[in-house]
């Protein structure tokens, strides 16, 4: 098994605050609507309170099915780094999977989903978990997402995956670590279907694994280990 080195996942944060704002949405038009009620024996006209609930409960409906919409994203971003993880620290115990790391250069930031340290390099996964048919081509901006009910765009995680090793190789030099950091990126569902061609894309764990594996060893465990303390302990850069 892997050394595991597991950090905050930042989105499950983002998820509670949605989740909150689902639960605010309820409550404050329906604490109004009992206020009304609440007013109506009295002689005081209640017709601003009245007025009050109908407009928040109108606009809670309309934030409650975004804020529905966006923790569900999180949700299935959550999951699919978990499945991440776990097929990722199946590797050999030379190997240290760092988990969820956010990285900060130069007032550049990095929230990466796994960084894999060995002694054969250093590797960014990016993991999605879309299902259906994605399509597109490596320099696109926008991919498909094709599934039953239709098809919606996706940002191009190569284009994404970029920039993070960017930001990490840049992390790596501060530090006096010189290597190379390879970009994969990983589609976590067995629901989905890539017909873009790279040869950083994996559908299926085994098959993300077996590319960690396959460059051959050029890093001596020193600096295995400096690269392993670089990017669990770097701080904010500005």
């Amino acid at each position: 098994m892997a050394i595991l080195h597991k950090k905050h996942n930042a989105n499950a944060g983002k998820r509670v605050g949605f989740l909150a704002g689902q639960v605010l949405c309820v409550l404050v038009p329906t604490a109004l609507a009992v206020w009304y009620i609440a007013g109506l024996g009295q002689k005081k006209p209640q017709q601003p309170v009245l007025y009050a609930a109908i407009v928040c409960a109108a606009v809670g409906a309309i934030l409650f099915r975004v804020f529905q919409n966006k923790s569900e994203i999180l949700k299935s971003g959550i999951e699919g780094e978990k499945h991440a993880v776990d097929a990722l620290k199946v590797l050999p115990y030379s190997y240290h999977v760092v988990s969820n790391p956010v990285y900060y250069i130069n007032g550049r930031k990095a929230e990466l989903d796994a960084v894999v340290i060995g002694k054969n390099g250093v590797c960014i996964v990016e993991t999605k978990n879309h299902t259906g048919v994605i399509t597109g081509r490596p320099q696109d901006e926008w991919w498909s997402q094709t599934k039953r009910r239709g098809t919606k765009h996706m940002k191009n995680p190569l284009l994404q995956v970029e920039r993070q090793a960017s930001i990490l190789e840049q992390v790596l030099r501060e530090a006096g670590c010189k290597c190379e950091v390879r970009q994969m990126v990983y589609f976590a569902s067995k629901n989905a279907r890539v017909s873009v061609r790279d040869s950083r894309i994996f559908v299926g764990e085994e098959a993300l694994r077996k590319a960690i594996r396959a460059e051959r060893d050029t890093l001596s465990p020193s600096e295995v280990s400096a690269i392993v303390d670089a990017l669990t302990w770097q701080k904010e850069k500005i």
